[in-house]
């Protein structure tokens, strides 16, 4: 089996942005703060990462000693994932 590589990806991200929020563009982007993908792409390994979460800044409270996610946001989250995970598990 292959691992994805970034066109497969990204497919696979439209595909369920498209499913789960209709018309909403999918562009990169690159996290704000240090990420975990950060010590993957130094030891030669390419990580893809996709939230289909859309929050204000004043609610952001990513990888903080407050972390949390506002609960309303779960339910498109299971779509957008149960698209996305087995396309990119094929």
């Amino acid at each position: 089996r292959r691992l994805a590589d970034a066109a497969d990806f990204i497919a696979a991200v439209q595909k369920a942005m498209a499913r789960t929020y209709p018309g909403v563009p999918v562009f990169p982007a690159w996290p704000r703060g240090p990420a975990t993908a950060c010590v993957s792409a130094m030891d030669g390994v390419p990580s893809y990462g996709a939230s289909p979460m859309f929050i204000k800044e004043s609610e952001d409270f990513s990888h903080g000693l407050n972390e949390r996610t506002p609960d309303r946001r779960h339910p498109a989250f299971d779509d957008y994932y149960l698209s996305l995970i087995p396309d990119l598990s094929k």
